[in-house]
């Protein structure tokens, strides 16, 4: 027996050792933030991330302005200050003084302006927000002008989305070409409060806290290094955060969440969601190019089933944009459980019980929200007879990359016809959720349109709401745009995620950001 409990002992120490590296001193544990990932960053560099790489990069990267902690308001960050023309179109920014990029070279003008530039060119992530971007133009050494024109995404809201790197670091680590994209997905060249040092694939991304920042390190138990690790089984995580082996999960079976609720150990941070869910739905290929197959497939899913799996995590689906963003309103949504609706809407289609519409869903590795949501998906299909549902688990970017490379020649043979997805945000404005994933532009690995919807009235929709200042109008045309998009079903709506964080109960100082999910706010974080 005492054998037996060694054996089990020495495992689980060794089974410790592999994640989180050999034995350290008491203070280095008080100082060292092991943190869960959902799955594998996409990218590091913050010009051409545009999922979870986010996580990292917040840490060790920052913008002209960005939201105050937890709420929606924007403020200062590397600008100190910032005015704006009498027309809404230029905005002039003072710079804060005395911040340092992680190679240690001083942060100014002409960085900003060298920022804007390579993000325009890399011409990934991000770069969507420039397509409305003049001129960025030095003034004075900390004084840097931007001057955008009509139409657009909202300013100066989405100049939050332009992180800013060293010039130094990009011209010296560039190799053929590439503006430093290979080595800014090793290691950082901004301004936060932590580096990037490394990251093993599939492994971790491991940072460390940048002595220099110019916010300075006022607490006494702030957080040294930081292990985000990739895990991306939910089941894996909820035992790791138990055992105290991981102090941060993202992700864990929804039925444990009653259970870890109670849990005296585990503190359960829950706030209100903005990320929306879908199965996102092939628009360019038979069967779904067909809006009755793809309306019978919002019918045949039912959503009741789906909250209580994920134990009500999930707020009903209303649309492409939360009712928040639209003046707490929502477009009329007529999709119910209703598989009667479903089977003669296929049967309208051109389907029969001799010739099934066959289809292939692509969702996200080790993701119960989606995995369930495809799997009762399966069953509605299948009751109706008429539908057949082959579900497939990928890594992100391996799902990203195939729908690109798709588009470009549209083949309906080997056409996939559903993209499991969730979308944030990215700032405080309907344009975020309606142009990145339903303007024919956005269609491309830049943005989130993968699945090849269009619609000319849509596009118009959203130019003309770029182009207004009036609220309520702008207002109006989001709402009309909604409306067509539900009556279109692009996408599966499967409803608003709750934000929900689990954390060891020592930690402190977290809190959940107003936009993205998820997120880790190290710098406001530590170890009680």
């Amino acid at each position: 027996m005492v054998a037996t409990r060694f054996r089990t002992s020495l495992v689980l120490v060794l089974g410790l050792l592999v994640i989180l590296g050999p034995p350290a001193a008491a203070q280095d544990a008080r100082t060292t933030l092991n943190v869960a990932l959902f799955g594998e960053p996409d990218f590091l560099d913050p010009h051409v991330a545009t999922s979870i790489g986010f996580v990292p990069i917040d840490n060790a990267y920052e913008s002209l302005i960005y939201t105050e902690r937890d709420t929606p308001q924007l403020v200062p960050s590397l600008a100190e200050s910032w005015t704006v023309s009498q027309d809404g179109r230029t905005f002039t920014f003072k710079l804060r003084r005395g911040v340092k990029f992680h190679d240690g070279t001083e942060m100014d003008a002409e960085a900003v302006r060298f920022s804007y530039e390579r993000l325009r060119r890399v011409n990934k992530g991000p770069a969507w927000v420039l397509a409305h971007v003049e001129s960025v133009e030095v003034k004075d050494p900390m004084t840097v002008e931007i001057r955008t024109k009509a139409g657009g995404p909202p300013f100066p809201e989405s100049f939050s989305l332009v992180r800013i790197v060293s010039p130094k670091t990009v011209k010296e680590k560039e190799v053929g070409g590439d503006l430093a994209q290979d080595f800014l997905n090793r290691q950082s060249a901004g301004t936060g409060p932590y580096r990037i040092v490394s990251w093993q694939r599939s492994q971790r991304v491991v940072l460390r806290k940048f002595d220099a920042y110019w916010g300075g390190w006022k607490q006494p138990n702030h957080f040294v290094t930081v292990n985000m690790l990739v895990i991306p089984e939910a089941s894996t995580q909820r035992l790791m955060l138990e055992k105290g082996e991981i102090d941060m999960a993202m992700k864990f079976p929804a039925e444990a969440l009653p259970a870890l609720e109670k849990n005296p150990d585990i503190q359960v941070v829950r706030a209100q969601g903005l990320r929306i869910l879908y199965l996102r739905i092939q628009n360019a290929a038979p069967p779904t190019s067909d809006v009755r197959v793809r309306q019978a497939i919002n019918y045949a899913f039912d959503f009741a089933s789906f909250q209580k799996a994920m134990e009500y995590t999930y707020d009903p689906p209303t649309g492409p944009v939360p009712a928040l963003f639209l003046g707490d309103w929502s477009p009329k949504y007529p999709y119910t459980h209703d598989l009667a609706k479903a089977k003669a809407l296929l049967q309208a289609a051109g389907y029969s019980e001799g010739r099934k519409a066959r289809l292939i869903a692509d969702i996200l590795i080790a993701t119960p929200e989606q995995r369930k949501a495809a799997e009762i998906l399966q069953a509605g299909l299948q009751a109706t007879g008429l539908a057949e549902l082959d579900i497939r688990e990928q890594e992100w970017p391996v799902m990203l990359k195939y729908n690109v490379e798709w588009q470009k020649g549209k083949d309906p043979a080997t056409a996939h016809h559903f993209f499991g997805l969730f979308t944030p945000p990215r700032v405080p404005d309907p344009y975020a959720y309606l142009w990145y994933t339903y303007h024919s532009k956005a269609i491309g690995a830049f943005a989130r349109n993968v699945m090849n919807y269009t619609n000319p009235k849509v596009d118009d929709l959203l130019d003309k709401a770029a182009l207004t200042s009036n609220r309520t109008q702008k207002l109006s045309f989001y709402r009309q745009a909604a409306q067509i998009i539900v009556d279109d079903a692009p996408d599966l709506f499967l409803g608003t995620q709750t934000k929900v964080y689990l954390l060891r109960r020592g930690i402190k100082g977290f809190y959940p950001h107003p936009l993205w999910y998820p997120t880790v706010p190290v710098y406001a974080m530590s170890r009680d």
